[in-house]
């Protein structure tokens, strides 16, 4: 797998067009069925279009892995976060799942990509789960930026750092007409 393939798929027009499509499913997620982590995963594979890259595969019983090229075993773990949840939940996810990864026998590269989910603002009526718009409502704004702050921080930290971080902002929906939802994607090759 080539890390600018998933770059490419990253800053593709059809991604940007499709966090522009199911805006109202990524704000409701698993309340509408809609499961996100799993969603964005799907349309990145689709994105990147190659038939040896796939999403979701079980690799002879030894578990599921995110997105995995089936002729180098090079492997993409997804990790979702959101600006009102605890910033280290996105950064523990990626770092289990390589540990995970690496007891199995992955041998191929290994790349994470964290999904940061930040609501700049939230109608109130919105479709987000109760839990979330509490969270969300029981924090004020610069604390909920200041979580974006962190979490580049210590991906920056990381020895490769960031190799790429592509923004969906301002993501709207004509059925929360308040709600103004941001997605930054971070690729980090381990």
């Amino acid at each position: 797998m080539n890390r600018l393939d998933i770059e490419k798929a990253l800053k593709s027009q059809k991604l940007h067009d499709w966090f522009n499509a199911n805006v109202d499913g990524l704000i409701a997620g698993k309340n509408a069925g809609f499961y996100r982590e799993n969603e964005i995963t799907s349309e990145i594979v689709d994105c990147i279009a190659n038939s040896n890259i796939q999403t979701q595969k079980s690799e002879l019983g030894r578990g599921v892995v995110d997105i995995i090229d089936t002729t180098t075993n090079d492997v993409i773990e997804a990790a979702h976060n959101g600006t009102f949840q605890d910033y280290r939940s996105s950064l523990n996810h990626m770092a289990e799942d390589y540990q995970k990864r690496i007891s199995q026998g992955y041998k191929g590269k290994y790349f994470t990509l964290i999904y940061l989910m930040h609501i700049d603002r939230l109608d109130p009526n919105s479709q987000i789960p109760k839990s979330y718009a509490t969270a969300i409502r029981s924090k004020p704004k610069a604390e909920l930026v200041a979580t974006k702050a962190l979490v580049e921080k210590f991906l920056k930290a990381l020895p490769n750092g960031i190799v790429h971080h592509e923004q969906f902002h301002g993501l709207k929906t004509p059925n929360e007409l308040l709600t103004i939802l941001d997605y930054d994607i971070y690729l980090m090759e381990l």
